[in-house]
């Protein structure tokens, strides 16, 4: 340490110092060499191999206590400082936490990298062993037309893909055991069901919910313990899709106009009769604050259990739920597969079948997709189900990324009053453009709704939608 030169250099060869820094870092050294050369002195070694033997003898790593050496080191500068103390206690005490509320992981590294949140999220293009945010933007203008007037709303999030923002993390601890942590809200300033035409645009700036609070361990041969806010084992069971339009067109075909209302024919007047209302997917049981467990991976497929209560809502009954999903996807392949069906019992009372399916020719870029559910409701006449199809072609046409064309179309009965029909026929596109590590899709589609039950006569309803969704 040369202390008259411009520059100094700590021990470890990590960047300059400044002249003060050196200076303190010098007395720390000094206090610990005064104290260690009067032993030195006194043993008289005169060679190499005496002064070793000396040091040996009399113990001289025992001149020095823990508490003193760290003394040293604060007397040279090291001293933490108060927000490196803070972190220093909030990792062992994060870390408590997920291993406290945590259950499941994958095999290996590798498998790690493989599993089903990874695959998920591979979109984004990172090392997903790390702690990490992401997230994404998604809103587009709608036009609805009820047969007697249109509206347009020039702000609307989209609810098929809605805005959100989350936090994660996922790490192999050993060769058999990794965790993951996940927190996950939405914001929906501008969310397709605080919109109609008889209130007109409806914008809440506090539209804020969580989707998602909830950890995991996975154990190589146990399966996955899941613990806290997130999808029920159903979730999604009537939404499986692989043909690229997802972000504006899915088997719950309401989500786009869900809540703007049919006209009666030949009146002036709406009806009380909602899209959302009368086209749905009866897709499980959603989020919920539940008890997840999905057992091993075998040949592609995997059984699910959840029971939870919906403790963002008003009703804490206990529901629960199982389903069964099954996933093929070799690179040999010329099939991209994957197929979910489930049984659950909303308010624990109900009960639901809820099952999809999506095959992929990666060839030609065509996809086949097929949907379905049927709901007895305990106490009520009504047992509404539905069926859903949909064709997808999905070429690389520009090297921008992948473009997506669908068209599908979907048959309801009973989801208002006993005998209702609910048809809808959709087209939809989407332009998909790569980013570095984010992701821009452009997306439109037009939609028809027919709606018809034994109490009046309606007019036949459009809506188009044209938006953006940005991921990071």
């Amino acid at each position: 340490m040369l202390i008259n030169e411009r520059w100094y250099y700590s021990p470890d060869l990590t960047p300059p110092l400044s002249r003060m820094q050196a200076c303190a870092a010098g007395r720390g050294i000094e206090m610990a060499f005064a104290k260690l050369k009067a032993p030195i002195r006194k043993a008289a070694a005169r060679s190499y191999d005496a002064l070793w033997q000396a040091v040996g003898a009399n113990f001289f790593c025992e001149l020095f206590s823990d508490e003193e050496c760290y003394n040293y080191f604060k007397a040279a500068g090291y001293e933490a400082n108060k927000m490196q103390q803070a972190l220093v206690r909030a990792i062992p005490i994060a870390a408590g936490v997920i291993v406290a509320f945590s259950f499941a992981a994958p095999t290996s590294a590798q498998s790690l990298r493989e599993s089903w949140f990874m695959r998920e999220h591979k979109i984004f293009g990172r090392n997903r062993d790390e702690p990490y945010f992401y997230g994404q933007l998604s809103a587009g203008v709608m036009n609805y037309d009820d047969g007697q007037s249109t509206e347009v709303v020039p702000f609307v999030d989209n609810d098929d893909s809605s805005s959100r923002v989350g936090f994660a993390y996922e790490g192999q601890w050993t060769d058999e055991l990794a965790a993951f942590f996940n927190v996950e809200v939405e914001w929906q300033p501008g969310a397709v069901d605080l919109l109609d035409r008889d209130n007109g645009p409806s914008v809440d700036w506090d539209g804020f919910q969580l989707r998602k609070l909830e950890v995991r361990f996975e154990l190589s041969g146990f399966g996955r313990l899941w613990i806290g806010q997130g999808s029920m084992a159903s979730d999604g069971s009537s939404e499986v899709d692989h043909s690229g339009s997802t972000v504006i067109a899915t088997s719950d075909v309401g989500d786009p106009a869900s809540q703007q209302l049919f006209a009666f024919s030949g009146m002036p007047d709406l009806s009380d009769v909602r899209v959302g209302k009368t086209f749905r997917n009866l897709d499980g049981l959603g989020r919920r604050a539940r008890i997840r467990y999905d057992t091993p991976e075998w040949h592609g497929f995997r059984l699910q259990g959840s029971a939870g209560v919906n403790a963002l809502g008003r009703d804490n009954d206990i529901e629960w739920d199982v389903g069964a999903r099954f996933a093929r996807n070799e690179d040999e392949a010329n099939f991209k597969i994957y197929t979910a069906i489930a049984y659950s019992r909303p308010g624990g009372v109900d009960d639901r079948i809820s099952a999809s399916a999506s095959a992929l020719h990666k060839p030609s870029a065509l996809s086949l997709t097929l949907a379905g559910g049927y709901s007895r409701n305990a106490g009520n006449p009504r047992d509404p189900y539905f069926f859903f199809g949909k064709i997808g072609y999905s070429p690389e046409l520009t090297a921008i990324g992948q473009t997506s064309f669908a068209l599908d179309v979907y048959l309801g009965r009973d989801f208002n009053t006993i005998g209702s029909e609910s048809m809808s026929v959709g087209i939809a596109a989407v332009q998909n453009i790569r980013i570095s590590h984010n992701t821009l899709d452009i997306y439109g589609a037009v939609r028809s709704y027919a709606y018809d039950d034994s109490a009046a006569s309606y007019e036949d309803a459009l809506a188009v939608v044209v938006g953006a969704r940005w991921r990071f």
